[in-house]
């Protein structure tokens, strides 16, 4: 499975490529909670986030648009991970 993001306002695009369900564990957003993750059209994803902070996105058996993830603030205010701090 590959993934990427965009972001504007206080809303993260997630792109999933190549996905056959399961979940996705992303890293902790620093400064942020997650309020929602939606598809396009408002049908909701189950999410969840440990005691470290990384986010748990439950998938469904076919992704065809991106997941939206909507947080208590400006997206912009999250550094940035590069592949080499992953």
């Amino acid at each position: 499975m590959q993934i990427a993001t965009t972001r504007k306002g206080n809303r993260i695009y997630l792109h999933v490529f190549n996905a056959k369900g399961g979940m996705i564990v992303l890293l902790p957003m620093p400064f942020r909670k997650v309020m929602k993750v939606f598809f396009p059209g408002g049908a909701g994803l189950d999410f969840g986030a440990d005691a470290n902070g990384a986010i748990t996105v439950h998938l469904p058996d076919k992704i065809c648009q991106p997941i939206i993830i909507q947080l208590d603030g400006n997206a912009a205010d999250i550094p940035v991970i590069t592949p080499s701090k992953l």
